[in-house]
């Protein structure tokens, strides 16, 4: 495929043939015709080119002697102005956002590995709060109380782990209520199973 291209005009040659003896048509191309010709080079097989191409040929009656050209002209609207400034604002915000989250992820999976072994070494259970409260740090940034709760339930497991199991048990009721308030079974769930836990190792630990 030729291509030509400026702002306001393409120029796209299917198949062999001189442009200038080309004949003229107008009409509409589907949304589906407009992607298939963006992406016409990576069509996955010279079979589904030459099927698109006799598409084209049919729809607008041009022989297969012709040389097909397909010329799209580009309107330009006065009425709609582009925020570049704004979007590049827009796209900076969005890239932070990602980043964070995805340093949330790599966080709790660091964080997953030092409560487990919280259970039996009270220096892991510690770590495991200090990648919590990093991890709060940045649920509020992102914004979402869901995950901001659960950082605070994280937090509550490594304080059972050291033995203040009343302390984690004030902050599991809080987030119970939270989520109930959220309609979030999730963060429910999740404050009961933490429940049942911290009971578990406070009536192990001889504190009834």
């Amino acid at each position: 495929m030729v291509r030509s291209k400026d702002s306001q005009r393409w120029l796209l040659c299917l198949d062999h043939g001189a442009v200038p003896n080309a004949k003229p048509i107008r009409g509409l191309l589907t949304p589906r015709q407009m992607r298939l010709l963006n992406r016409f080079d990576e069509l996955p097989s010279s079979s589904t080119k030459w099927d698109f191409v006799t598409e084209l040929r049919t729809r607008f009656h041009v022989r297969p002697e012709e040389p097909l050209v397909v010329e799209i002209r580009l309107r330009s609207n006065d009425q709609y102005d582009l925020d570049y400034c704004w979007e590049v604002r827009v796209l900076g915000y969005v890239q932070k956002m990602l980043e964070k989250e995805k340093l949330m992820w790599n966080l709790s999976t660091l964080g997953g590995a030092f409560s487990a072994m919280g259970d039996y070494f009270h220096s892991f259970a510690d770590k495991a709060q200090q990648v919590s409260l990093e991890q709060l740090r940045i649920a509020k940034d992102l914004g979402d109380p869901v995950i901001t709760a659960r950082c605070r339930l994280y937090i509550a497991h490594a304080l059972a782990q050291k033995g203040h199991f009343e302390e984690s048990l004030t902050i599991i009721r809080r987030e119970y209520r939270i989520g109930r308030e959220l309609k979030s079974e999730l963060l429910m769930n999740c404050s009961q199973g933490l429940w049942s836990k911290v009971r578990f190792l406070k009536s192990m630990s001889g504190g009834g």
